[in-house]
């Protein structure tokens, strides 16, 4: 039962960001979340300090905006890869070939609490990462916005499909990668059709994948979230995230352009 007696004697103090040295050691925390507890790739160096000190060179409205979206990006990433890291953990605790059940063949679920247990769990982390990674999408192409489109920033929060305005607004652009634009065309829109939209608009794959299929497609459908999907993804957000490296020496070009007359 949840206890609440430790809060008693505790003021209940609202946090935020509010110096450089506070932004580092947030990014600082999060990365010993990921070196003590994840094996998984995925830990990237968003440099939290620089985005802080840029952010307040902006009106404060904007810079505000901006440094809390990456923020989250920040605690989203590490998300993201702590739900896929569970994922692994709760196949290899209990269906690798190095224990019990990853050698005994199971004709049902129901043959063993533990077999079913493991298969609950398995099921639970895959769940909680297809969420959370089309929600980090989400953040992503919102960071896009914010940076190259902000006049239209609101109307892509409201957007019925905002892949759709996404790829309408930044095909062809040119500070995008196009690799970026075939990752969201072709993974991430299959990521959707196979996963996501069946798990939040449908009875769902991946309760097949963890309770009626064997072992064995359980495992191909691990291998193929990890290596291909989130694997590409991995080797694609350095080049996903150097729109950040463009925002931070924006002020600087600004100011210069504007002191040789070039903007008023």
């Amino acid at each position: 039962m949840l206890n609440f007696d430790s809060l008693t004697n505790q003021p209940l103090v609202e946090f935020n960001i509010s110096t450089k040295e506070e932004a580092i050691q947030f990014e600082k925390h999060l990365h010993a979340i990921f070196d003590n507890n994840i094996d998984c790739p995925g830990k990237i160096l968003f440099g939290l300090e620089n985005i802080f000190e840029v952010c307040h060179k902006f009106k404060e409205e904007y810079g505000s905006r901006v440094f809390t979206a990456i923020l989250d990006l920040a605690i989203s990433q590490t998300n993201c890869a702590c739900e896929l890291d569970d994922c692994v953990k709760a196949w290899n605790n209990y269906f690798s070939n190095t224990n019990e059940y990853g050698n005994t063949p199971q004709s049902s679920v129901l043959g063993s609490e533990k077999f079913f247990e493991g298969k609950f769990y398995y099921q639970r982390h895959l769940n909680s990462f297809v969420f959370k990674y089309r929600a980090h999408w989400d953040k992503i192409m919102g960071l896009y916005f914010l940076v190259w489109k902000y006049d239209l920033y609101q109307d892509f929060k409201r957007a019925r499909s905002r892949k759709k305005m996404f790829l309408k607004q930044f095909e062809g652009h040119q500070m995008i990668d196009q690799k970026i634009i075939d990752y969201v065309k072709n993974d991430l829109t299959l990521f959707d059709d196979s996963f996501r939209t069946h798990e939040a608009h449908s009875t769902g794959k991946l309760r097949k994948f963890a309770f009626t299929n064997g072992l064995e497609d359980s495992k191909n459908l691990l291998d193929h979230l990890v290596n291909e999907i989130y694997g590409n993804y991995v080797r694609l957000a350095p080049t996903i995230f150097q729109c950040i490296e463009y925002l931070l020496c924006f002020p600087e070009v600004a100011e210069r352009l504007k002191n040789n007359g070039k903007i008023t």
